[in-house]
């Protein structure tokens, strides 16, 4: 994905929104897969400078593997403490 600006959203939103411009469906259908959490899809015509533009919201859980419950590569693993072998 080429990201074009990082910012903070005009107002708080309770899901994560992606917005899409005329004609930019798929690709913010592409994105939203990515998206841990609800997501919302907005047609968007207004946007004219990006095909896309996502939101973060309260429910956004990270990115993920489309399709996958997996959480993310770079994610945090827990494991299990290991027991101390005794040796005689």
């Amino acid at each position: 994905f080429d990201v074009t600006e990082v910012g903070d959203a005009r107002s708080r939103v309770d899901n994560t929104v992606v917005s899409y411009a005329d004609g930019a469906l798929a690709k913010a259908e592409l994105i939203a897969a990515y998206i841990g959490g609800a997501t919302d899809l907005r047609a968007e015509p207004t946007l004219s400078d990006v095909d896309v533009e996502l939101v973060t919201g309260g429910t956004f859980a990270g990115i993920q593997v489309p399709g996958s419950d997996e959480p993310p590569a770079d994610a945090p693993v827990e494991t299990a403490p290991v027991e101390p072998e005794c040796l005689p």
